[in-house]
């Protein structure tokens, strides 16, 4: 490992949203209904109760509908925020329908009978149920365009599926087609009568049942009792809720799905491979959540298999929703890897939420930080101070998780350095923004004891902050020779544009010279093969590059020489 340590370093301060993380716009909405939210409109008609939210589930049920009487229950978005380029997904069961209707997706909002007979844009499925022993009185699924609601596309799913049974829904919708999946497998796609409007989403019971033929005929029936229950709902443009990231440094590997599986038990969700191109320490990061159901479902876990290794169900290395009870956590594991490639396998059971996993590799790399704290602050200003010791002067990548409300904040200060205050990378415009998020920061710190400090304002929690440190040059002063039988010299020096570099060996070696800037990135690799015994000349041209200090190291059989060099302009 090595370091400069007489040159005054200069300190890198990144918050990663502009380096690390490319801006996200496709989660538009996500609910795991871990308890009931402000956004949504809740409604109901009639005799009916308003839907519930418990034991981490939304709860619609229709009870003691009175014939001829219109009555529902439901849940719908208080504005029409959506356009075609949406999709939608939904895990949800119900009982068996009596008489009446249910189902979810989008529409326009027209509730009134003169817009429901002329201008009622929908793109939902619909389930319905009446006395009538007739295909013509069950499953729909619609498509409505600026005409009578006879319009529309059906597709029969009775011999398809059991809506008693769990299963995960997604509409993709389209300028010129709707596509309707269950559980990933595409089932039918709609080419006519395609929304054009602004929609909301809407998850509903009534008792309103309308026949498919012409003329439309609707009433109302008697329902003894109807119920669904719904996991998660989730909107997001098309292509799904998952962050791109744009690899840096010591990130070898970065996926953000920010978001579900379908909701399988004990199933193979997410098979990764990556590669280390040496041997050496590394580390493994994952920020989720998890929720128990209670005595009725099964809990969300989320179980990590490492090159075959099985870190087995709720362990410290899981997320366990009878544990977190709903809440975030981050799983923090250092690794000792060897030069090959590497499988990382996820298994879910029901469904357990992922923000990210982050892998750190460096050959020189050591984990120097590794706490959970798993803590909510309860008041405004100085929350909590870490103490870290840097092995030698090094760049720090800091991984920090946990969630903020909209009106949360938290600023970070490392040593003197001031970040500022955050919202982590919270998704804009996602209404529930109590996710699980993950911040990447960078530092370059000198060798010795350093601080780190969290500052408050309202009630954000953190879950855990890891340090990944890499060292920068040698353990040795700049222009100290390490070994006499390899020589090293730059000319100019200062130089304007160009430099010539000139190296000797005296046996056959691998040889490798590189230029890194004042904080340690690499700028280039200039040699990097077999040589025999001899001397060599380079020229390093700069003319792209900012005035300031750079470093040319040559190394050689785990030799190293440094040389200063500054580019004038």
């Amino acid at each position: 490992m090595f370091f400069i340590n007489k040159l005054t370093l200069i300190f890198l301060l990144k918050i990663v949203l502009g380096s690390f993380i490319a801006t996200n716009g496709q989660l538009l909405l996500q609910d795991d209904f871990k308890e009931k939210s402000d956004y949504w409109f809740w409604r109901s008609d009639g005799n009916q109760n308003i839907p519930s939210v418990s034991n981490g589930m939304l709860h619609l049920k229709l009870e003691n509908a009175l014939d001829s009487e219109y009555c529902n229950t439901e849940i719908y978005n208080p504005t029409e925020p959506y356009n075609a380029g949406t999709q939608a997904r939904i895990r949800l069961k119900a009982s068996d329908i009596h008489h009446g209707s249910r189902g979810w997706g989008f529409w326009d909002g027209d509730i009134d009978i003169h817009s429901v007979a002329l201008d009622f844009d929908v793109a939902w499925i619909m389930q319905q149920g009446s006395h009538i022993a007739d295909t013509n009185y069950r499953w729909f699924l619609f498509g409505v365009d600026s005409d009578t609601i006879t319009n529309k596309e059906i597709f029969n799913l009775d011999e398809i599926i059991d809506e008693t049974q769990w299963h995960t829904y997604k509409i993709i919708w389209h300028k010129d087609k709707v596509d309707f999946f269950i559980n990933d497998m595409l089932l039918y796609q709609a080419f006519n009568y395609i929304p054009n409007e602004s929609m909301r989403m809407d998850i509903w019971i009534d008792n309103r049942v309308l026949n498919r033929s012409n003329p439309t005929n609707r009433w109302h029936n008697t329902v003894e009792s109807s119920e669904m229950m719904v996991d998660f709902v989730e909107i997001s443009e098309i292509g799904g809720p998952d962050i791109p990231r744009t690899l840096q440094n010591d990130i070898i590997f970065w996926d953000s799905p920010n978001s579900f599986p379908n909701g399988e038990v004990e199933t193979l969700w997410k098979d990764y491979e990556f590669s280390s191109t040496s041997d050496g320490e590394a580390l493994l990061f994952l920020t989720g959540n998890a929720e128990s159901y209670g005595t009725n479902e099964d809990d969300d876990d989320l179980k990590i298999i490492l090159d075959g290794n099985d870190l087995g169900w709720d362990t410290d290395y899981s997320f366990n929703g009878d544990e977190i009870q709903g809440n975030g956590k981050s799983v923090s594991i250092p690794l000792i890897l060897n030069d090959s490639n590497h499988k990382l396998q996820l298994v879910s059971n029901i469904t357990p939420f992922l923000r990210d996993v982050i892998i750190l590799f460096n050959k020189f790399g050591q984990v120097i930080l590794n706490e959970n704290i798993n803590e909510s602050s309860q008041k405004d200003g100085l929350w909590k101070t870490i103490d870290f010791d840097v092995p030698t002067s090094s760049k720090i990548t800091f991984l920090i998780s946990g969630k903020l409300d909209e009106n949360d904040g938290i600023k970070i200060e490392i040593d003197n350095n001031n970040h500022g205050w955050s919202q982590y990378d919270m998704v804009e415009s996602n209404f529930f923004s109590n996710l699980p998020s993950t911040v990447v920061i960078e530092e370059v710190l000198e060798k010795g004891p350093h601080q780190i400090r969290f500052h408050s304002q309202g009630n954000p929690t953190i879950y855990s902050i890891a340090g990944y440190s890499s060292p920068i040059i040698t353990d040795i002063d700049d222009e100290e020779e390490i070994n006499d039988n390899y020589n090293l010299s730059t000319y100019p020096n200062p130089f304007n544009a160009e430099t010539n570099i000139s190296y000797s060996t005296i046996h056959e070696s691998h040889n490798k010279v590189t230029i890194v800037n004042s904080i340690g990135e690499k700028i280039v690799t200039l040699v990097n093969k077999y040589q025999t015994a001899g001397s060599y000349n380079l020229v390093w041209n700069a003319s792209n590059q900012t005035s300031g200090l750079y470093f040319c190291i040559f190394k050689n059989d785990n030799n190293y020489k440094v040389k200063k060099l500054l580019l004038l302009k």
